[in-house]
């Protein structure tokens, strides 16, 4: 299988993150990072949105790859682990492996390019709709026509989509030890006092 090769800054980036590891690190990938490295559409990013980690700790992510990172400093560019998203029901089940080459411990998985648009829908910006459109226009978007809730959505920016299937609480602060807090579910709180509030995904 033909190995994807990332643009710059991601492919020096990404091979100096992997370089750091000896053991398999999964990264599961939306946003602008995905929109542009995996499905060709002309946009400009400087993170990589992640809403799961699978194999490293998220504080060891954003210690060595996160904002102000060694690699943030070196490379411009850097790993976002997002705290708060609207992801679409089972996306796992859907995870297009990127194939890139240069890597022997980082594996991306991207986003299927429905569950990008599902997940937009949900916030439903300016900037959403466009990523939208050209994730219509280049890779295409197998049966997607405007419904009537889409119509409404496009009429009334800010509606909730009720096409996103659910909101996932993710990860607080890196580098605290994270326990269910009995406050709400869902909420995660350190065993050093409460959480911080949860940051919500910006493209």
């Amino acid at each position: 299988m033909r190995r994807k090769v990332l643009h710059e800054p991601w492919r020096t980036f990404f091979e100096a993150r992997d370089q750091e590891l000896s053991s398999p690190c999964d990264l599961h990938c939306f946003g602008g990072f995905v929109l542009t490295e995996h499905y060709g559409v002309t946009r400009s990013t400087i993170d990589v949105d992640v809403v799961d980690v699978r194999g490293v700790e998220v504080a060891e992510i954003a210690r060595r790859a996160g904002r102000d990172s060694p690699l943030h400093r070196r490379h411009r560019a850097y790993i976002d682990v997002v705290t708060v998203a609207d992801v679409p029901d089972d996306y796992e089940a859907r995870l297009v492996d990127m194939h890139v080459e240069g890597l022997a411990h980082v594996r991306l998985l991207a986003f299927e390019r429905h569950d990008p648009v599902l997940a937009k829908l949900a916030r439903n910006t300016d900037r959403d709709r466009e990523d939208v459109v050209a994730l219509a226009r280049g890779p295409g978007l197998d049966g997607l026509s405007p419904s009537p809730d889409q119509t409404a959505l496009q009429a009334h920016p800010g509606t909730p989509a009720s096409a996103a299937g659910r909101r996932v609480p993710r990860f607080e602060t890196p580098g605290r030890d994270r326990r269910p807090s009995s406050r709400a579910p869902g909420r995660f709180e350190s065993r050093t006092g409460p959480a911080s509030p949860p940051r919500a995904w910006m493209p």
